[in-house]
This record gives C-alpha cells, sequence and structure tokens, in this order.
C-alpha cells in the first residue's frame, strides 16, 4: 500500500520536515558505532546556533580550518579542565582586536615582535619596549626584569 507523499513525519516527539529534523523537548543523542561525519559543501560550513541565533561557524577557508565567533566582541575562549576545576587557558578577545591572554605560562624557544613590546613578570616588573621588530632569547627575559 503506497502512502503517497508526506509533508511531515512525526515519531514521538521528533519530527522530520523538508530538511529539518526538531526535538520539541529535552535532549537529543546522537550514538554511532563508528565516526560521526559532517560534511558541508559550502566549503565545509557548520553553524552553531542558540535558540536560532548564531553564535559561531567552522568552515573550511582555502587550506585553512576558520574558527570564528559570531557575536560581536564575543570572545573566542579555549577551556578545560585542571585537576578538577574548569579553566580558561586561553581568551582572545575580540573587542579588543583578539588581544590573547593566557591564564598562565607561555613557553617558547624564540619570540619575533612587530611593534609594542609590553613584558611583565610575576613580581609586575614590566619592561616596555616600543617600536621594536626583533627575536628575544626567552631565556634572557629575567636578567631584564
Amino acid at each position: 500500500t503506497s502512502v503517497g507523499t508526506l509533508s511531515a513525519l512525526t515519531v514521538d516527539n521528533f519530527t522530520l520536515d523538508g530538511t529539518t529534523l526538531a526535538l520539541s523537548s529535552g535532549d537529543m543523542t546522537l550514538d554511532v558505532a563508528g565516526n560521526i561525519q559532517l560534511d558541508a559543501d559550502d566549503n565545509g560550513e557548520v553553524r552553531f546556533l542558540d535558540g536560532g541565533t548564531q553564535f559561531a561557524t567552522v568552515k573550511k577557508d582555502g587550506n585553512n580550518a576558520l574558527f570564528q565567533s559570531i557575536v560581536a566582541d564575543g570572545d573566542f575562549v579555549i577551556q578545560g579542565i585542571d585537576g578538577s576545576s574548569f579553566i580558561s587557558a586561553l581568551t582572545f578577545d575580540m573587542s579588543n582586536a583578539g588581544a590573547a591572554t593566557f591564564n598562565s605560562a607561555v613557553t617558547a624557544t624564540a619570540v619575533t615582535v612587530n611593534g609594542q613590546l609590553n613584558v611583565t613578570n610575576s613580581n609586575s616588573n614590566t619592561i616596555s619596549c616600543p617600536q621594536v621588530a626583533t627575536q628575544f632569547d626567552t631565556s634572557l627575559w629575567d636578567q631584564y626584569l
């Protein structure tokens, strides 16, 4: 027996209508035995929304993976668990042209600076070098601070 063309299909609290799968209440779990693959043919763009408002995008930009915070002045924050507490390891301040703030130490074998350099140690001693374009051996910083 043929049922013809359905305009929408509803099972329990799931509704499939055209290109939208909607859940009317609760959380949705996607559980697969293998990998979950998202394959979008428009630069691989995946959009993240909350209540219909977009807040982030991940997409392909040439040969690069592009992670975007879409909310004006909304920071991009990388968090993890240190011991048993969430910490913000790195914050990009989008209201300040993406200025990066690390929660703890930054380790590097060399640093290249184009513009002004301000270095502050744990004792709040600061050195400022305006308009520098040079490389610094980070092992020497403490003798100047």
